[in-house]
């Protein structure tokens, strides 16, 4: 990492070499650890300038079940940790920024045309294999990720207005320009999902099948002989007395701000137990739709505090 303040006499100040990054953990649901430096000397009409370079490599991971540390490899892939994604807009104006992303750092000597299967075809999501590397981005009009013959991409853009952040706008992080790496088992964004959503449609539909529970469960929260939506707007105001544990006090301690998500208990267990999570809570109330006879599908959306779905 290096770095250097440009003060407006046209003085510099130097990040010094015994410097080192600092790790903060983001008390966000997610457990994040930022990376954080000091520039010397900042300040108003100061040019800042600074770069670092990150290597990366896959970390091993059981995909069996084995022991308390098993996680579902459709929740957590080693992958996932080694797609980079480029900030191109931050809360300041960005003069001149350059980007590069080199896949191959960890291969072999020999031909970069080709992903080292030892080395990156180790992880899966949904239970495939992920050696597509592909990327979604958000750029300023004439900006755009360059793929050089021997396989690094690079991107360089000037003169980036601040990111502003109004209260109650959309998420920042959507808003951004950004771009984001992804390792998939698939070639393209499209090809993605044409398959994901009738995987996830199938699961969904298997997930939320009628039991005699959810029946039992439709007959005490409906009044015989209400129409269609009549009975949606009771089911719904039942499932809204259930414990949402997504903003529980218990879900707000340390201990549960962790990258993956358990298995979803199924929506008998749900009902039982009188709470859980918006996920959970959500596929109980398309099952109890479901056994009270209406006509219910699941859709995805993205929840407004995370991102805006691209």
């Amino acid at each position: 990492m290096e770095g250097r303040t440009i003060h407006p006499d046209g003085t510099i100040s130097l990040l010094p070499k015994e410097s080192s990054p600092h790790q903060v953990d983001d008390e966000s649901a997610i457990r994040v650890q930022t990376v954080a430096f000091t520039l010397p000397d900042v300040t108003v009409g100061s040019i800042l300038e600074y770069r670092w370079t990150v290597r990366i490599a896959p970390r091993p991971f059981p995909h069996a079940r084995s022991g308390a540390n098993y996680i579902p490899p459709h929740y957590w892939s080693p992958l996932e940790l080694i797609a980079p994604r480029w900030d191109i807009q931050e809360r300041v104006f960005t003069h001149h920024a350059r980007f590069r992303f080199d896949p191959f750092t960890l291969r072999d000597k020999g031909d970069r045309n080709v992903l080292n299967v030892n080395t990156w075809r180790m992880g899966y999501v949904d239970g495939e294999r992920a050696d597509n590397l592909i990327h979604v981005d958000r750029l300023p009009a004439g900006a755009h990720v360059a793929l050089s013959p021997t396989g690094e991409y690079s991107l360089e853009v000037r003169d980036i207005p601040a990111l502003a952040n109004e209260p109650s706008s959309p998420p920042p992080a959507s808003r951004a320009y950004h771009v984001q790496f992804c390792f998939s088992p698939y070639p393209s964004p499209n090809s993605y999902w044409e398959s994901e959503i009738k995987r996830w449609s199938s699961e969904l539909a298997s997930d939320t099948q009628v039991t005699a529970t959810l029946g039992e469960g439709v007959a005490r929260s409906t009044t015989a002989g209400s129409i269609p939506e009549e009975k949606a707007r009771q089911l719904y105001a039942a499932v809204q007395t259930l414990n949402n544990l997504d903003f529980s006090q218990a879900a707000k301690t340390p201990a549960h701000r962790t990258w993956f998500q358990p298995e979803l208990r199924n929506p008998d267990e749900v009902w039982k137990q009188k709470g859980g999570s918006a996920v959970e809570i959500a596929r109980l109330y398309l099952a109890l739709c479901k056994a009270a006879g209406l006509d219910a599908y699941g859709l995805a959306v993205a929840a407004r505090d995370r991102g805006i779905l691209s």
